[in-house]
């Protein structure tokens, strides 16, 4: 994100239904917020008609009293894509590059349809990790066109859920982050500044809370995570429910109280915690997600002001280059197309020398030295409880030794009691819980994924 000069913002989270609208102000370079509130969209109209959104829009900050022309929008949740990758110590420019280039197989989307951008910090001399962040193109256009129609500078589109990452106020380089409003309810796990988890969590908005929905979304967020220590967790809601959902957390996923800073912000921001982020991490020194000024943006290319005299003097350079080349250009042209005549020729043969080659590896890692796979199968098969109560329904095993064991449970207990068995057993590494959801309508089994690295003696 572009350092942002305007010193008052006005923070904007986008939801399905309404808007919230804060003003920030950091005169001092503390932010303070000045003033909040909610915009319910009018009837028939949402964000798929921008100008009359726009335009409503700007009657309401009038009558609210909003003197700020400076915006920052922030799309929810629902609406990102969102993948975690490594890097090794690159510098920026080439970080960008890379990440550029995992997008491409990453999304499934032409990356020209996707607006694209990502937090962390690459270091040229240690390895750090990148959080990758998407949307789609016509999210932005639809933001642009609403701060045209409402008058306002917009300064940047980004993203909601990785705003609050700068309320965050738990000290600690684990933390859970946990957004309870109208305009959405979100869940954002990050470790060093960095997110890992990013989710919409679906709710009910703001009206009502079930404390124990929210817990279980806790418990997975916690259980996606291979590090052993104990998360810190700020609840932004109204107070009645940010106290609901601290007390629960503290029962029963044994989060001490003093790692949970969910009193102290829902008296600062309560419900307007997601645009108040919005316009406080934009307005700070620390880059952050951008979609109007991405980092990921190929770099552009600044016109040159040369004086005329270089001007000359690089087209005269040119047009000598030119004719030297013109002499041997036919020549060069008819060995490329014997090249690519001679590689089209041998294509098929290529082909099928690969398919062999792959053919021929694949049957050496189940031949050469120990059985590694039967191994594997054997040591995976011994974690599973004798009962039955828990199964596989499927295995996958790749090349490297890296897999994925999907199955049944009877419930999320003993999920969790797999997946310590599963990290307790030395020859299993990288353990993380995928999905975990109920089977289906008429099953009352829990349906999961497990993934792994095994390490063979």
């Amino acid at each position: 994100m572009n350092r942002i000069r305007a010193n008052k913002l006005l923070g904007i989270a986008l939801g399905d239904k309404s808007l919230q609208v804060t003003e920030v102000h950091a005169d001092d370079g503390s932010p303070r917020v000045a003033k909040s509130a909610e915009f319910p969209y009018p009837e028939g109209i949402a964000l798929d008609k921008p100008a009359e959104l726009g335009k409503a829009l700007a009657a309401f900050l009038h009558k609210e009293g909003f003197s700020q022309s400076h915006a920052v929008i922030g799309l929810p949740a629902k609406w990102i894509l969102t993948r975690r990758k490594d890097l090794p110590p690159v510098n920026a420019l080439a970080a960008a590059g890379m990440l550029r280039l995992a997008a491409e197989s990453d999304f499934s989307a032409d990356l020209s349809d996707l607006a694209i951008d990502y937090i962390g910090e690459p270091n040229p001399a240690a390895p750090t990790t990148a959080f990758v962040i998407a949307t789609s193109q016509e999210h932005i256009a639809q933001c642009q066109a609403v701060a045209k129609a409402a008058r306002l500078n917009l300064e940047a589109v980004t993203v909601t859920g990785t705003s609050l990452l700068s309320l965050d106020e738990s000290k600690q380089s684990r933390s859970l982050i946990l957004s309870l409003a109208a305009v959405g309810n979100e869940l954002v796990a990050h470790q060093h500044g960095v997110p890992t988890q990013l989710r919409h969590l679906a709710l009910t908005n703001g009206q009502s809370v079930d404390a124990v929905a929210v817990v279980a979304e806790l418990r997975r967020a916690m259980a996606g995570s291979s590090s052993d220590e104990t998360p810190g967790l700020t609840v932004f809601a109204e107070p009645e429910f940010g106290r609901a959902v601290h007390l629960a957390a503290s029962e029963k996923l044994a989060i001490a109280p003093r790692m949970a800073a969910a009193e102290a912000a829902s008296s600062r921001y309560d419900r307007y915690a997601p645009s108040a982020a919005v316009a406080i991490a934009a307005l700070a020194a620390k880059p952050h997600v951008d979609f109007l000024h991405s980092r990921l943006a190929p770099p552009s290319t600044r016109k040159s002001r040369r004086p005329l005299v270089w001007a000359i003097a690089i087209a005269v350079a040119v047009v000598v280059g030119v004719i030297a080349a013109w002499v041997n250009l036919t020549s060069m042209q008819n060995q490329l197309d014997e090249d690519r005549a001679h590689l089209k020729k041998i294509e098929p043969e290529v082909q099928i020398a690969q398919i062999a080659a792959n053919r021929l590896q694949t049957a050496r890692t189940w031949t050469a030295g120990k059985p590694r796979y039967l191994a594997c199968l054997a040591d995976l098969t011994a974690l599973f409880p004798d009962a039955g109560g828990t199964y596989a329904t499927n295995l996958t095993l790749r090349v490297d030794l890296s897999g994925q064991v999907t199955g049944r449970a009877a419930n999320e207990q003993e999920v969790l009691r797999l997946l310590d068995r599963t990290k307790d057993a030395k020859r299993f590494r990288n353990v993380k819980l995928g999905e975990v959801r109920e089977a289906g309508r008429n099953s009352r089994e829990i349906a999961f994924s497990i993934s792994f690295t095994y390490q063979p003696e």
